[in-house]
């Protein structure tokens, strides 16, 4: 009897694994593989070690499966890398969160949100040396929304991730599937050192479109959970009375009182000043994280400050 290992983690690597297990259980040996983080316990993904544990399914670790002539491995986000020379099989197997060959490796939620991507993809390929390099199997490309943020772009992964693995497991089962390499066109990859998590801080010398690209490359609400409370000011010089009243109404309509808005030098301490500009400070306890958005504002339209107003809101939100 064949094996079929199911490894990595999250709702993505549950879900492939249910739907083995109620089609294919009674052909294939079933067998998971769990990250080196797993911890058993469902949270806001469900964990691949509780439920492989509730269906009696066996896990092992990764160097029982490289004798197993047999062997159909599905990466669902592992952590680990693959080095194929040890398996005695060749039916390895990952998806990938990008429309490779662009953004091989990691944080493919952010990445493509900074760089002002409109649309990204999942990949379904074969695993060989070196990361995200394989042969693709099918790949299945969709839009980013101008609104959509890291947590909005990971959960599209996992939806249209797990619907490429289902859609391909018959033709991986029966070795009927094709794969065509890579181009070298269009080839990019990020490493876990490109981003520094524990200390994310907003480039704020950037146009507006990429200082809000920047907002939602950080809104992870699942990761921020351990933040609580926040201050919004906004410091205002030379401000058009007109524009002051609509950051009146834009502040009130999101819950503010007008205490948030200052328009004296340092009323806020910090000793920022900054002419013709306007000054976001956003402070999350209890890590006294600091973000700001600095917004040139010559001739600067309501319209605009509204759209910047619309992101920063929805970035704390994600904060809470």
């Amino acid at each position: 009897m064949k094996t079929i290992c199911v490894a990595g983690k999250n709702d993505i690597a549950v879900n492939v694994l249910l739907h083995l297990l109620k089609f294919y259980s009674h052909e294939f040996k079933l067998v998971v593989t769990c990250n080196s983080n797993e911890n058993g316990i469902n949270s806001w993904q469900k964990s691949l070690r509780y439920f492989a544990k509730q269906y009696n399914v066996p896990e092992v670790k990764l160097t029982d499966l490289y004798e197993i002539a047999d062997l159909i491995f599905i990466s669902c986000e592992y952590d680990k890398l693959i080095d194929v020379s040890k398996f005695k099989t060749t039916e390895l197997f990952n998806i990938h969160f990008s429309k490779l060959p662009a953004y091989k490796g990691c944080s493919n939620s952010v990445h493509p949100l900074l760089n002002g991507e409109k649309e990204v993809g999942v990949t379904f390929h074969k695993i060989a040396r070196g990361c995200d390099t394989g042969e693709i199997i099918s790949q299945r490309v969709f839009s980013v929304c101008d609104d959509d943020s890291a947590y909005d772009l990971y959960l599209s992964y996992l939806d249209y991730g797990t619907k490429e693995i289902i859609k391909n497991i018959p033709s991986v089962l029966n070795k009927s599937y094709q794969s065509k390499p890579q181009s070298s066109i269009g080839s990019s990859f990020y490493s876990r050192k490109s981003l520094d998590f524990s200390n994310l801080k907003l480039n704020c010398f950037k146009t507006a479109i990429e200082i809000t690209n920047q907002v939602r490359a950080f809104c992870f609400r699942p990761y921020q959970k351990d933040y609580f409370g926040y201050n919004l000011y906004c410091y205002i010089e030379n401000l058009d009375l007109s524009l002051k009243s609509k950051l009146h109404e834009l502040f009130n309509s999101f819950g503010y009182n007008n205490k948030s808005l200052v328009n004296q030098y340092d009323s806020c301490g910090g000793g920022y000043y900054f002419c013709n500009t306007i000054l976001f400070r956003l402070f999350i306890f209890p890590n006294f994280k600091e973000f700001s958005i600095f917004i040139p504002f010559n001739q600067i339209s309501a319209y605009k400050l509204e759209f910047v107003i619309f992101y920063f809101q929805k970035f704390i939100s994600n904060c809470l």
